[in-house]
């Protein structure tokens, strides 16, 4: 039979000190959860105006889609002598972004149609849509800033028109 062992002082008693932090250890600790809320917020709000900022941008492209496709339908028949498909006949387009809208939100923009003559032989001309846009990039100052979208493509004569 093996002996019983006695044990002469507690390992952990309430006087000895061993139970608790010390004010450095929990300041520390408080100073750690801080950074990292501090990260977090900063995060959440970078990750928000990047949102924002992606929106306004597909938007913007939207409209200058719009744009386009009004450009697409102008009828260029060089074999007829019909060219309607000139800079001249779209004129620059005031408009608002294409956004779900509530009180704050409304951005306008401007779309300016460009088409330059690529080749006379065989026709090709291109279109190019640039919609101009702002978009509040610092939201404490109150600074706006400028940004453009650009689309653009090449167009052929319309056969069989």
């Amino acid at each position: 039979m093996l002996p019983k062992m006695k044990i002469k002082r507690p390992i952990s008693s309430p006087g000895n000190g061993q139970e608790a932090f010390t004010i450095v250890e929990v300041m520390v600790a408080f100073a750690v959860a801080a950074l990292m809320i501090a990260g977090m917020v900063q995060g959440y709000s970078l990750a928000s105006r990047r949102t924002e900022f992606a929106t306004y941008n597909l938007a913007a492209e939207s409209m200058a889609l719009k744009q386009m496709e009004l450009a697409m339908t102008a009828s260029l028949r060089p074999d007829s002598g019909v060219d309607q498909l000139l800079s001249s006949n779209f004129t620059n387009n005031y408009d608002y972004l294409c956004m779900p809208v509530s009180e704050t939100n409304l951005v306008s923009c401007t779309n300016y149609t460009t088409i330059t003559t690529i080749s006379a032989n065989p026709t090709l001309k291109m279109i190019q849509v640039d919609t101009v846009w702002s978009f509040l990039s610092q939201a404490v100052t109150g600074t706006k800033q400028t940004f453009t979208t650009t689309v653009a493509t090449i167009h052929a004569p319309n056969i069989g028109q």
